[in-house]
């Protein structure tokens, strides 16, 4: 439980194995693959210091609440999400989402694996040639995106390093068009499912949701 907000999604602790009928019922809602993340080398390697190090000369766009933007490097960044979780620093709570960092840094590709379940054809394509669906965000507490469809109404998988994110997912056939789904209490009464995502954990997220 996070706030009032139970969990009330599928959890497993390894990707499920079965026919396609199966497998079709499976991927028709969201589900959660715990601890998942473990076994990559990003989830130990991919960490502030990293990032700061060995690409702090990239220059990002970040978000404020408002959907005002600005640029800074990663280094800077970090810097000021440092200054904010040690109290030096007060303001608004600016988001780095949508980074494409395989374009720029292909290398660090090769720092996570994409599930069997998940992986696509464009996956084949050279790196240049393959559609833009691989982004990297962070964000201090209290960072969001508001209620939306994934690029393309696809289907999405989402994982968590560092901190823990809570999602609301609301089925195909709702509609609502609040920008902060878990403040809304339509949204909170509606037929949604819930979930707390933790380190490590993996998200599955299908088409239309």
């Amino acid at each position: 439980m996070m706030g009032n907000f139970v969990e009330n999604i599928k959890r497993f602790d390894c990707f499920p194995v079965g026919s396609l009928a199966d497998m079709k019922d499976l991927l028709s809602a969201p589900f959660v693959v715990t601890g998942y993340l473990k076994k990559w080398p990003a989830f130990h390697k991919w960490t502030a210091g990293f990032f700061a190090e060995y690409y702090g000369d990239n220059m990002v766009s970040v978000s404020a609440p408002d959907g005002r933007e600005r640029s800074m490097s990663i280094r800077e960044y970090f810097a000021y999400i440092d200054n904010l979780e040690k109290g030096v620093a007060q303001g608004e709570l600016y988001y780095l989402r949508d980074w494409v960092f395989a374009d720029l840094f292909p290398e660090l590709l090769s720092d996570y694996t994409t599930p069997e379940l998940f992986k696509s054809w464009t996956d084949a394509l050279a790196i240049d040639k393959r559609p833009t669906l691989r982004w990297i965000y962070i964000g201090v507490a209290g960072t969001k995106t508001g209620l939306h469809l994934d690029t393309l109404n696809s289907s999405a998988w989402n994982g968590v390093i560092r901190g823990k994110k809570l999602w609301t997912f609301l089925p195909p056939t709702d509609e609502f068009t609040s920008p902060s789904p878990v403040e809304n209490d339509a949204v909170q009464q509606a037929n949604s499912i819930i979930c707390v995502q933790r380190e490590g954990d993996l998200v599955y997220t299908p088409s239309n949701w």
